[in-house]
């Protein structure tokens, strides 16, 4: 699951006001950008996608699309007899 830019900031942005932390959008996306590079750069277990992983992009989705858009992907892949029962 991922959340391009400006999206992801966004919602962490949204996230650290609902939890009472005052920050910029502009210092969250640095901080995700730097974050991210950091996650991926690293020399153990750097953070990448799995070959064969399905990449749901939910920077333009509600949580409930979210969550129907999975359950749709689970049902095909249980007809292709991809996910087993």
């Amino acid at each position: 699951m991922t959340a391009g830019a400006p999206a992801g900031p966004r919602r962490r942005h949204s996230d650290l006001a609902h939890r009472g932390v005052t920050m910029e959008l502009d210092q969250v996306l640095e901080d995700v950008r730097h974050r991210d590079h950091l996650d991926s750069t690293r020399a153990a277990s750097p953070l990448r996608v799995a070959d064969g992983a399905i990449v749901i992009d939910s920077s333009e989705l509600d949580a409930d699309e979210v969550a129907d858009l999975i359950v749709r992907l689970v049902e095909d892949l249980r007809e292709s007899g991809g996910v087993p029962r």
